[in-house]
């Protein structure tokens, strides 16, 4: 139990850590597409920016 629960908290810093390195990255490429990606709503109702950067 306190094994599995190490594990847990060691993944989410991972994944915090990971997301904090790619913050910049994220909101800079979301910045960029963002337009394209309105423009091209329409045809694609699927796509979403959401889907990629949560």
């Amino acid at each position: 139990m306190a094994k599995k629960s190490f594990v847990l908290v060691t993944h989410f810093l991972k994944v915090q850590i990971i997301d904090i390195a790619f913050s910049n990255l994220r909101t800079s490429f979301t910045d960029r597409y963002s337009r394209y990606i309105r423009e091209a709503r329409p045809f694609f109702p699927f796509f979403q920016v959401t889907d990629f950067w949560p």
